[in-house]
């Protein structure tokens, strides 16, 4: 009975000392060599029977990875620290934890708290590579949903991460969620019908706005501008909507002609003395490829004429 009880004695000493060091390696930022400390930390104390402590090691051992990636810089989605932390914690209970974060963060935080966070920056990066719109659009909408579990809590891992690289809240990523939500479904109306995708781009930007995201929002407001435009074109007459749908090319319009556009208030610029006119896409891509035809035919007709000339010098140089 002595010698269990010296064994067990022992067992626990090293237990606490392999606890205590996983703990100063993570408090001075060596989060990669502390996350291997608490994973040899775990199996000691289900040795000993400290099934809680044994948890919460397992949670930083899986946890650390992802901070040691954002103290070096490094994208979590990229290195898939973010995916391994979620895989494998889930696995275990809910609860509080101490930990060190990148930065001097440290403090207590729920278990919950961050996988929420993790999962919806994981749904929201996934969203940029589906093959689809509807699973964009569903993936957007589930990191959504996490996001506004966080409400107006800052996030952890935001600035991180590709898919935010800032500081922002649960909230704020949310409203950026749904400003990219209303944007690709009004990408599918760009080419297609310029006044339906402006309802959702307008929703888009309102969002991205709400989630003060400034650049992005001025950006949304070129783009609805850039899809409001009307012009009527030179040669058909058809009035294009949206600048993705015309051309403005430079053209000897004249006086005449410039006299003509300005009385019936036609679109048409003169810069320094040159007219630009308007072609819709279809003219302007005719003429272009025409252009393209012609200019090839006489690339071609040159490139004989080099070559029998550069024949013909070869000739002479051997006759001497």
């Amino acid at each position: 009975m002595l010698g269990v009880i010296i064994l067990s004695s022992k067992e626990i000493e090293r237990c606490e000392k392999e606890l205590e060091d996983a703990e100063n390696t993570a408090r001075i930022g060596n989060f990669g060599k502390a996350a291997k400390k608490y994973f040899n930390a775990a199996e000691l104390c289900k040795k000993v029977g400290w099934d809680n402590e044994a948890i919460e090691a397992l949670f930083l051992a899986y946890l650390y990875p992802c901070n040691q990636d954002a103290k070096e810089g490094r994208d979590l989605f990229e290195t898939e620290s973010l995916r391994y932390f979620v895989q494998h914690s889930y696995k275990l209970p809910q609860m509080k934890v101490m930990a060190y974060m990148p930065g001097g963060l440290y403090g207590e935080f729920d278990t919950k708290r961050l996988l929420t966070e993790a999962r919806g920056i994981l749904y929201m990066e996934l969203s940029r590579k589906a093959k689809t719109i509807e699973h964009s659009v569903k993936l957007l909408e589930k990191a959504s949903d996490h996001f506004l579990e966080i409400g107006d809590s800052d996030l952890v891992f935001s600035r991180y991460v590709s898919c935010l690289k800032r500081r922002t809240t649960g909230n704020y990523a949310a409203l950026e969620c749904e400003g990219h939500i209303n944007y690709i479904k009004g990408s599918v109306y760009i080419e297609i019908d310029p006044s339906k995708a402006i309802g959702y781009i307008m929703a888009s930007a309102r969002a991205y706005r709400a989630a003060k995201l400034r650049d992005v929002w001025k950006g949304m407001n070129k783009r609805i501008e850039a899809l409001r435009a009307t012009r009527k074109c030179w040669m058909c007459g058809r009035e294009a909507q949206s600048t993705e749908n015309f051309e403005i090319v430079k053209a000897d319009v004249g006086s005449y002609f410039e006299n003509r556009l300005r009385e019936m208030k036609e679109d048409m610029r003169v810069i320094e003395g040159k007219s630009n006119i308007i072609l819709c896409k279809p003219c302007y891509t005719a003429i272009y490829y025409e252009a393209e035809k012609i200019a090839k035919t006489w690339y071609e007709m040159a490139m004989q004429v080099i070559q029998a000339l550069e024949a013909r010098v070869r000739r002479l140089e051997t006759r001497r």
